[in-house]
C-alpha cells in the first residue's frame, strides 16, 4: 500500500487497472485515503476523487503527459475559458476518517456521488437517500438516460472510491432534475 503522497503538484494515481489512471493534486490525505482535485484530459479542475490508499498501485509524478497538462493548465489560468465551472472549496477532519465526511456532505447538500464498490466492477452513480453508520442507501442515475433507475445499499467499507462535486455529476443532476420533473 501506498503510504505518503506528494501533496503539491499533478500526479498520475494508478490504481488495480493500469491501462487507466487519475490525475490531480492531493489536497488531503491520511494514512488510509487520499482526496485530490480531478484534472480532466484538457488541464481543467473538474472533480474531487477520493480512494483508498490500499487501492494504489503507483503514483508517477513527471511524465510527458503531466507536463502537458501543466502547461494546459497554465494557458487556462490566463484564458478563462471554462469559467462557467469552478471546484467548491471543501474542508475535512484529518483525525475523522474521510469517507464517511464526504458522504455526509454530499448527503447534506444533495449532491449526486459516484462510487466504486471494492466487490464490483462498475461505478454507481446516483443521490444518497438514507445515510447511516455502517451503509448509506443511493438512488441510482442512469448514466445514458439520465433518469432514476431503483436503489440499491452498499456498506460504507465496501467503498473504494467516491466521485463528487463534478462537473459531470452536476450535469447529470441537472439533466435528471429537468426529465424527471417533465
Amino acid at each position: 500500500m501506498i503510504q505518503n503522497i506528494k501533496e503539491n503538484g499533478i500526479a498520475e494515481i494508478y490504481t488495480h487497472s493500469e491501462d487507466s489512471f487519475s490525475v490531480g493534486e492531493v489536497c488531503f490525505q491520511n494514512k488510509d485515503c487520499i482526496l485530490i482535485r480531478g484534472v480532466d484530459e484538457q488541464g481543467k479542475v473538474t472533480a474531487y476523487y477520493a480512494m483508498k490508499k490500499s487501492i494504489i498501485t503507483s503514483v508517477e509524478y513527471d511524465t510527458e503527459y503531466l507536463n502537458k497538462l501543466e502547461k494546459y493548465m497554465e494557458y487556462g489560468n490566463v484564458h478563462t475559458y471554462s469559467s462557467w465551472f469552478s471546484l467548491n472549496e471543501v474542508k475535512f477532519d484529518e483525525a475523522q476518517p474521510l469517507f464517511p465526511q464526504i458522504l455526509q456532505y454530499s448527503y447534506k447538500n444533495n449532491r449526486m456521488v459516484t462510487i466504486a464498490i471494492s466487490t464490483m466492477e462498475q461505478l454507481e452513480t446516483g443521490y444518497i437517500r438514507q445515510l447511516l453508520d455502517d451503509r448509506l442507501e443511493i438512488e441510482c442515475v442512469d448514466m445514458e438516460t439520465a433518469k432514476l433507475d431503483g436503489c440499491i445499499t452498499v456498506n460504507i467499507d465496501e467503498i473504494s472510491f467516491i466521485e463528487f462535486d463534478s462537473v459531470d455529476n452536476f450535469l447529470l443532476q441537472y439533466a435528471n432534475e429537468r426529465i424527471e420533473g417533465e
